[in-house]
């Protein structure tokens, strides 16, 4: 009987290709999250702030002028407990809140000092803050980036110069710069951060300046100087600007003059357009127009308006209270005095109508020139 043992054929050893590892990079774990110590009673009763939004801008040019580990103080809170009723008629203490800011500072020079915090909610819930920094290593190098970029020192020069020193050996090679290529090989390394939870947020706040006069100051100057760095739009008048010519237009100003025309065009008055004087005193007017009906007895609207230059509205309202109009007869459509002013006209005056000259002058009919009879000539 054969031997049952089995007998599995050994492989012969091949030499695998190992693959290239890409270099671990020590930092690159950044460990786990790291909690606030909860012994700490400060780290439990943080602040949720909504501060006005010039407050938030004089804050933000603070952390610009400043750097990443200086320590900022931005002011003084005061909180003590006042007792107060509410609707119930309970009385009970309620927690104040009033914060000052550093008078040091030069961004808060131009913002009111106090200001109230009402607290929204006195016991938030689920509410954390984070912070995060760049691991050490990964710290000191940007350190050195920024103070390269400082001193004027471009970033493409900086790495460059790294790569030369063998500093950056383990990371990616950048090839240079070709446009025919459509793939470039170099890509940037995201920096892992340093993760915390720094604390827990306990009020829920909100702040008002206390002098409302201070914060109304405040917005009129950035109102103010909005307005100011706003492009202004110069109007340069048609006169003015027939002047201004560019270089090489000279030519083309001499046969294009009379197509566009920059002179302010004069206006004509029209024909027959009489230009009225202004109007005169109710009392003036009458005296005016008891003195033409001392000359003539019946007058037209039209001869009345070339005699005494009124705008035609205001002479009619005022003929109209001294005079009355013919409808028919010789002197139809002419205004005669009425009864209770007859006497105003005198006995010198004509039995005629005046007439409106062409010209603007008034006569009477007796004016008339009379027709002179022509005779044809026959010539010779």
């Amino acid at each position: 009987m054969a031997d049952s043992t089995s007998f599995v054929k050994p492989e012969p050893d091949e030499e695998k290709p190992t693959l290239p590892l890409e270099d671990e990079d020590p930092d690159e774990d950044a460990g786990d999250l790291e909690f606030y110590d909860k012994s700490n009673n400060q780290f439990e009763t943080l602040y949720l702030a909504r501060v006005p939004r010039y407050m938030w801008d004089a804050w933000l040019k603070m952390t610009e002028r400043l750097g990443d580990d200086d320590e900022i103080q931005i002011g003084t809170l005061r909180t003590w407990n006042q007792s107060e009723v509410d609707a119930e008629g309970v009385a009970h203490d309620v927690t104040k809140l009033r914060m000052l800011l550093e008078a040091n500072c030069p961004e808060h020079q131009t913002l009111p000092r106090e200001y109230e915090l009402e607290v929204l909610d006195r016991d938030v819930q689920n509410h954390f803050i984070f912070s995060e920094e760049d691991l050490p290593s990964y710290k000191a190098r940007n350190k050195a980036r920024t103070e390269a970029v400082n001193a004027g020192i471009p970033a493409s020069l900086l790495r460059q110069r790294s790569q030369g020193n063998g500093q950056d050996q383990q990371g990616p090679q950048r090839n240079s710069y070709d446009r025919r290529s459509r793939f470039q090989p170099y890509f940037r390394k995201a920096i892992p951060k340093k993760t915390k939870m720094f604390g827990k947020i306990h009020y829920d706040v909100r702040v008002e300046p206390r002098n409302v006069r201070d914060e109304e100051r405040v917005l009129a100057r950035k109102l103010l100087d909005a307005e100011q760095s706003k492009s202004k739009l110069q109007i340069i008048s048609r006169n003015s600007a027939s002047s201004i010519m560019n270089p090489g237009t000279a030519v083309a100003a001499q046969w294009g003059g009379n197509f566009i025309k920059n002179a302010a065009q004069q206006v004509k008055p029209k024909k027959g357009e009489v230009f009225k004087a202004a109007r005169i005193p109710k009392n003036q007017l009458l005296d005016l127009i008891f003195d033409c009906f001392r000359h003539y007895q019946y007058w037209s609207m039209k001869a009345l308006r070339q005699k005494l230059q009124q705008p035609d509205t205001y002479l009619r309202q005022v003929l109209e209270e001294v005079a009355v109009l013919h409808k028919s007869g010789r002197f139809a459509n002419h205004y005669g005095l009425s009864d209770a002013y007859k006497d105003k006209a005198g006995s010198d005056a004509k039995e005629e109508a005046a007439t409106a000259a062409e010209d603007g002058g008034v006569f009477g009919d007796e004016d008339d020139d009379d027709d002179e009879e022509l005779e044809d000539v026959l010539p010779a």
